[in-house]
């Protein structure tokens, strides 16, 4: 089925993407559809869809498709800055095989932003357009770290959208998801390999929730993206991580924006795999009219944090129950560690 997205050209002028793109995304015709899923190694899922679709269903389609448009738009650039000598990216001898699997990669998320779009005109919702983007990257390096941390930020949202789906009867939405949460755990292995860490990153992914994901995905889309007002999640203040800890110094520095909000009585939160989250105070180093810079523990030894921690800064200090209880005390976040 070819999508009506009514699209105009959507110029990327910080990482150089034009929709549509060559091969018909986002509205690829059917003939365009065989071909990207010949590069995606497989086919387009032609999965049956439920009749019918709760509120909060709507809701999680719009944010995985959002994260699809995000994927494409960043992996597209990508293949591009490897394979046309952009400075900065170029490969080490004997990665020869990472062009290729970074095709793949983009090709498996046209189909998966794809499917999302097409399962959003099922029930009769418009699809979501792309926006523009920014991403912060300026080498090889950066970019599959960057694709790592967002590509593991994803997974964990996932463990709220299926559970979602399952509290608000869309479970003949859970199969489909589910092969595209193990297809995205392939990623981020092959991405952690190439970072020299081991591929599978923890026995138990750290969960997220839609909010933190939608939040850390608004930071690299145009803020004025028509498509965004129709997701009905809340964003958080940015946060960001300005010195990483080490083993050597067990202490991290965050950065937050002095003109956002109430700051004077904050929480550190970190959620770590499938246990409760760990709170911290915050020690305050520098406030300028407009940056506060804060420090705080970051117990990795005491806790045995490993592979993604979900940094946030909270209105109290808890305790809390899970990530979704965390979200909703959030002020700034999420800032995240990988490891």
């Amino acid at each position: 089925m070819s999508l009506i997205l009514h699209a105009l050209l959507f110029t990327c002028a910080a990482c150089g993407v034009l929709f549509p793109l060559k091969d018909g995304f986002p509205d690829p015709s059917p003939l365009q559809l065989l071909s990207v899923g010949s590069h995606s190694l497989g086919t387009l899922s032609s999965g049956s869809l439920p009749a019918t679709i709760s509120t909060e269903g709507i809701t999680n389609l719009q944010l995985l498709a959002f994260n699809e448009m995000v994927a494409v738009a960043f992996f597209s650039e990508l293949v591009a800055n490897l394979t046309e000598g952009i400075e900065g990216f170029n490969l080490l001898p004997g990665q020869d095989h990472v062009v290729p699997a970074i095709v793949a990669t983009l090709q498996q998320e046209e189909l998966h932003a794809v499917n999302a779009n097409a399962a959003l005109q099922h029930f009769g919702v418009n699809p979501m357009a792309p926006c523009t983007y920014t991403f912060p990257v300026a080498s090889v390096e950066d970019a599959i770290y960057w694709a790592s941390v967002v590509t593991a930020a994803v997974l964990g949202a996932q463990h709220g959208v299926i559970q979602n789906l399952a509290e608000n009867g869309d479970v003949g939405l859970v199969q489909g998801l589910v092969s595209i949460t193990g297809q995205e755990g392939e990623q981020e292995g092959f991405f952690r390999e190439l970072q020299g860490k081991i591929p599978n990153e923890l026995p138990f992914l750290t969960s997220s929730t839609r909010e933190f994901l939608f939040s850390a995905l608004r930071r690299v889309a145009d803020p004025l993206c028509a498509s965004l007002e129709g997701i009905s999640l809340p964003s958080f203040f940015p946060l960001d991580v300005a010195i990483f800890p080490d083993p050597n110094s067990p202490i991290i520095t965050l950065t937050y924006s002095a003109l956002e909000a109430d700051c004077s009585s904050l929480s550190v939160v970190y959620t770590n795999q499938q246990n409760p989250p760990i709170v911290k105070p915050i020690m305050f180093e520098s406030i300028t009219e407009d940056l506060i810079t804060v420090k705080a523990q970051f117990p990795q030894d005491e806790f045995s944090i490993n592979g993604l921690t979900i940094i946030a800064l909270t209105s109290q200090p808890g305790p809390f129950k899970d990530a979704s209880d965390v979200a909703k005390a959030t002020v700034f976040g999420p800032a995240f560690v990988i490891l």
